[in-house]
């Protein structure tokens, strides 16, 4: 065997497994992932430890695995149509591996997030919940966009829980959450908001209309930074902190809609999530991180 023919079977060995990492969702599974332990530092005022560090990001990577693996199979016939590319309508994972593979990162999530105590897992397993009933259901109602605001404030309670610091303080990132989460949704559904409602979907998206869901979008994460502001400023957060991170993710706001309106299309939405999904990581960090200790 040639050199080259061996790199071409090496290649094709890996195709699989790349096909089952591009299942997993990577972008937005890492980026929550890392946003878990930026939450435990800033709940701890510090390094929380390796061991801290890796189970809160293998429960974070196994439950949100879980969840997109979920939504392709539940979606393959929608994605066979508009993104023939993605692993499980392209035949590169069969439904049976996906199933299976679904099945492991619920029952690895399950049980590191055990790890952190029964609280915790309350928490952990509420939000893996939220994710899968809208890929079961919820996707396609409505009431699409409260399970992301609903799923988000979760995730600083589960940290804060997890490494023991929880306060009564941190209720008020309910509300900034739920802002936060609704405009997240949309911004995720909006790339795909025709293919979707072709395949049947009627989710919030699809009710509001593309101009109503760009405008509750933008609207709902602006209304979410100047609520983050606010009672940042009523509660005596760290102006140092606060008002720099809040500045900054107006900036990824600002540059989403002006790419927006400079080019409008599904590729500017897309772009427009890939903006706002840290922006969003970024809006709950500082929050959080410049709380009165």
């Amino acid at each position: 065997m040639t050199h080259e023919q061996h790199r071409a079977g090496a290649s094709l060995a890996l195709l699989p497994v790349i096909a089952a990492v591009r299942l997993l969702h990577p972008f937005p599974t890492v980026l929550n992932a890392a946003a878990a332990v930026a939450l435990a530092a800033v709940a701890v005022r510090g390094w929380p430890g390796m061991g801290v560090a890796l189970r809160l990001a293998g429960t974070m990577l196994a439950a949100q695995s879980a969840i997109g693996i979920v939504n392709d199979i539940i979606d393959r016939e929608l994605d066979a149509a508009a993104k023939p590319w993605k692993p499980v309508p392209r035949g590169a994972v069969s439904l049976p591996v996906a199933r299976a593979l679904a099945v492991l990162a619920m029952t690895l999530a399950t049980a590191l997030g055990a790890t952190f105590g029964p609280a915790a897992l309350a928490f952990s397993t509420a939000g893996m919940g939220v994710g899968l009933a809208y890929d079961l259901w919820l996707k396609r109602t409505s009431l699409s966009s409260m399970t992301y605001a609903v799923a988000l404030p979760l995730v600083p309670l589960w940290v804060w829980t997890a490494t023991g610091r929880f306060n009564p303080a941190l209720l008020w990132v309910w509300p900034v959450g739920v802002l936060l989460g609704g405009a997240l949704q949309l911004a995720n559904a909006l790339p795909d908001l025709e293919s979707d409602a072709a395949g049947g979907v009627r989710g919030t998206a699809q009710w509001l209309g593309r101009r109503g869901a760009i405008a509750a979008c933008w609207g709902g994460f602006l209304a979410a930074i100047l609520l983050a502001l606010g009672l940042g400023l009523a509660l005596g957060h760290d102006r140092r902190l606060l008002l720099p991170g809040l500045t900054a993710a107006t900036l990824l706001l600002a540059i989403a809609v002006a790419l927006y309106l400079r080019r409008p299309g599904p590729a500017a939405l897309h772009t427009g999530w890939t903006l706002l999904a840290p922006a969003t990581g970024l809006v709950a960090v500082i929050w959080l991180a410049a709380l009165p200790a």
